[in-house]
Parts: C-alpha cells; sequence; structure tokens
C-alpha cells in the first residue's frame, strides 16, 4: 500500500509498509460488474451495457505479529476515517483513501502481473479469533478494502470506444 494516511511519525513504529506486504498471507485479484439491460427492438434482444461499473472490495488476509500490529493498523486508519472520538466526524475522502498494489510473481521471483487499486481505505475488518482449542496456529486478520476503480498491466494499449487502435471492430486478440 501507497501513502496510507496514517502512516506518520509515530505510526511508522507500529508497523511499515515492507512489513504489511510481509504478513499479507492472501489478497484476491478483483472483479468487474457491468450493468445491462435488456435492449427490446423489433427481432433480436441484445443486453446493453450503461453506466459505470461496479468493483466489489478486494479481500486480505494477514497473519496477526506478537501485540496484533495488523489489527492495530487497519483499525486507527478506520478510526481516522470516522473518529468515534470525536463525534463520529466523518473525514475527508482525500485525507483518508491510498493506493494499493497486488503482485503476482513467477517461479523465478519477478513481477508477472501488477493491479492497482485506486482511492482505497479499509471498510471492513474482521474480527480476530482467539483460542484455547487451536494450537500452533497464527492468528489472522481479515480485511476488505473497498476503492474507486482499478487499473491492470496490459491494459495501456487497448482500443478507444472506436476501434482505432486494434481495426474498425477492436479485435482485442489481432
Amino acid at each position: 500500500m501507497q501513502g496510507i494516511p496514517i502512516l506518520s511519525g509515530t505510526d511508522l513504529e507500529l508497523l511499515d509498509e515492507q512489513s504489511i506486504n510481509l504478513y499479507c498471507e492472501s489478497a484476491s485479484i478483483a472483479g468487474r460488474n457491468l450493468n445491462s439491460l435488456v435492449e427490446i427492438q423489433y427481432g433480436q434482444r441484445r443486453e446493453m451495457v450503461y453506466n459505470a461499473p461496479t468493483y466489489t472490495p478486494v479481500t486480505l488476509s494477514f497473519y496477526c505479529s506478537e501485540g496484533l500490529k495488523e489489527k492495530q493498523l487497519f483499525d486507527r486508519w478506520n478510526e481516522y476515517i470516522i473518529n468515534s472520538q470525536k463525534g463520529y466526524d466523518v473525514a475527508y475522502y482525500k485525507d483518508y483513501i491510498a493506493d494499493m498494489v497486488v503482485k503476482t510473481l513467477d517461479r523465478t521471483g519477478e513481477i508477472s502481473h501488477e493491479v492497482i487499486y485506486r482511492e482505497c481505505y479499509p471498510k471492513t475488518i474482521s474480527a480476530v479469533e482467539l483460542n484455547h482449542n487451536t494450537t500452533n496456529a497464527t492468528a489472522r486478520l481479515t480485511v476488505e478494502m473497498q476503492y474507486s476503480y482499478w487499473e491492470t498491466s496490459g491494459m495501456e494499449n487497448l482500443p478507444d470506444s472506436e476501434g482505432k487502435k486494434y481495426g474498425n471492430k477492436g479485435n482485442l486478440f489481432k
């Protein structure tokens, strides 16, 4: 995550950006849903896309270190968004968002795919389950990150709506 709003001053002692990356056990690569309506005209029916796409939150799972520093980090970020100690005032959107990058690596450790989630913030922070029945298990924290949109590697040269990049019909597979 780049530019987490609360990572400054004493918060850096809590957990740095490199550590949070190391403790991340899993991350989902989000999808995208296009809204559509059935267009009914004489003859054939078609589903036509309308409006902007919708996105589901990204789920991240973290191993918890001693003292639950990962949970503290996301709790503080969440509290920064809506301060429960000062009348539940909501912070300005631009002040609590950050970009998040999820990378997949190939067998040699080189980046094979990259997704950049723009304008992220922690929407849901799950409870950390603690019990005596589990032996030799690490506590885990699940966080849902909401975001505005995502960008991914390999999408830089897509055709425009008129298909100018790849011919008349915008063939992506030429």
